[in-house]
Parts: structure tokens; sequence; C-alpha cells
């Protein structure tokens, strides 16, 4: 006989207090309360009991949360469409094009194995430091494309997934750039996500494959 699989699902909807139904991101805190990025409502906590939700009201810079993640000194950092907005647990802090951000669509926030923040926007890329927008333009093509995605590998390497120009990788020893695009054989120039296998294999996720 055939054994019937069952999965147990619980599914949280604006009914149980979720801030809106299209959840971006998600990230959990080191005090376990997840925290989910929302497609125009904002951003939702939830602490295993109930939603906690903060806006544009409470001074989240926008309400498009499209990445968001714990730093080392347990600040929150959440990239929307408008800016970034650091958490302290109190009060919000933001960053836009006009407060040193080369763009105030931030698509990703990555933390580096060394502790660096990295911040992906629709016009290259910068890093947060000490409270600091610190614009990294080490390379023309990456500080004009607009990133999508970024990801830290076993050896520190950093990669940036972009939205027309490809793969881009950046070895934070050697200072030297890699590209990868359609022409090179990448699928897609438009890169939506980045990951690693444990032989250290690199995976690349396009709009086509």
């Amino acid at each position: 006989f055939v054994n019937a699989q069952t999965f147990d699902f619980r599914n949280f909807n604006v009914e149980d207090g979720l801030a809106q139904s299209q959840v971006l991101s998600m990230c959990q805190d080191r005090h376990g309360n997840i925290w989910f990025g929302t497609n125009s409502g904002g951003v939702s906590k939830y602490d295993g009991n109930k939603f906690t939700n903060y806006t544009e009201n409470d001074s989240l810079v926008n309400n498009v949360v499209f990445s968001i993640a714990e730093i080392k000194n347990g600040n929150i950092l959440f990239g929307t469409n408008g800016g970034l907005s650091v958490f302290n647990g109190k009060t919000f802090k933001n960053y836009t094009d006009k407060t040193g951000l080369p763009h105030s669509r931030v698509f990703k926030i990555m933390q580096d194995n060394n502790g660096t923040v990295w911040l992906g926007t629709s016009k290259g890329v910068c890093n947060y430091i000490n409270g600091k927008i610190v614009p990294f333009t080490m390379d023309t093509l990456l500080s004009k494309s607009n990133i999508f995605t970024i990801y830290c590998d076993q050896s520190n390497n950093i990669w940036f997934g972009t939205i027309e120009n490809g793969l881009i990788k950046y070895n934070a020893t050697t200072k030297r750039f890699s590209y990868f695009t359609k022409e090179t054989g990448l699928r897609n120039n438009f890169v939506r996500s980045i990951g690693e296998d444990i032989q250290g294999n690199i995976y690349v996720g396009t709009v086509s494959g």
C-alpha cells in the first residue's frame, strides 16, 4: 500500500495580523522573531504569537520591502523601494539618494563573512559602515548596474546578480572582478538568485533557467 504524505502547513494572512499578503522578504533575528517584508504593507514582526506591523506611519522609509537583514550589532536593516531603514528596536534611521545612497531603490542587503554590509541598489552598490553609506566604486560596470541580489561564497567572494548586465564576481583578496553574461554562457542577463553547494559550486538563477 502507499503511505500518503502529510505536510503541516500553517498559513498566515492579513486576517491573522500580517501587514499585507504579498511577502517579498523574510529574516529571523537573534531573538527568534520572524520579520516579513511586504509589497506595500510595510514590515510585520512575528514573535510566535502575534504580529507587530511597521509602516511609513511609524517612520519606515517605504512600505515596499525587498530585503531584510540583521547585522552584528543587532540592528535590523530594511531595503525598500524608497531607501534604507535601520531599526534599533525603537526608532528608524532612514537613508535615501539624498543622504548617500546611489539610488533609493534597495533590492538587497547582505552581510559577508567578515561582517561588511553590502547594499544592492538600482544604480550600483554601497556599503553600510558604522551608520554611514559608503559608495563602492571600484568597478565601472557594477556602479551603473541595477543590482537585484548579492551573495557571499565560502571563500568570501562577493557575487552580484544584476537585472541587465549578468553576474559580476568580486574577489575581495585580489580586488579583481569577473563578468558572466549570456554571451559567455549564462542563461540570461537578469540574475534573480545565487547559491552555493557543499562542494563550492555556484548556482545562478536567472529569469529563464
